[in-house]
């Protein structure tokens, strides 16, 4: 992905590829918790952005429809990524505890089918062409 923003890619040794693919990928990292810096960071990184953005209101739909507030997390350098979500267990009983535990893994659940199955993919191409990705 970021190689596709580095001029003369194509003419540097892997060391440097490699070096210019750090910098750009820290530079990603450091703007991407603002979220005021989403739209530069569309223009700059489409396909990466088109993804986070999508599962981001993936997981806000379903925390509204489940009461779970899920967040969407992923690596940038590997295909990994996963939904997730925790609570403050002190004070509540057992009981308690394990139903949290079950609503809060059907809320992921949910989420990750929503996202992986083709309903989510073409939720996904809408998603894109809506919020001008294509």
């Amino acid at each position: 992905m970021f190689a596709k923003t580095i001029p003369g890619w194509w003419d540097m040794e892997d060391e440097e590829q490699y070096a210019l693919i750090r910098k750009e990928e820290e530079t990603f990292r450091s703007k991407l918790p603002d979220r005021s810096n989403w739209e530069e960071l569309k223009r700059n990184y489409m396909p990466i952005m088109a993804h986070l953005e999508y599962h981001d209101e993936l997981a806000r739909e379903i925390g509204e429809k489940t009461g779970i507030k899920l967040i969407y997390a992923f690596s940038l350098m590997v295909d990994f990524s996963f939904f997730y979500s925790h609570f403050n267990a002190s004070g509540i009983s057992y009981e308690e505890k394990m139903r949290m535990i079950e609503k809060t893994l059907d809320a992921i659940d949910l989420a990750t089918k929503e996202a992986k199955y083709l309903e989510g993919y073409e939720k996904f191409r809408e998603f894109r062409r809506l919020k001008g990705y294509v």
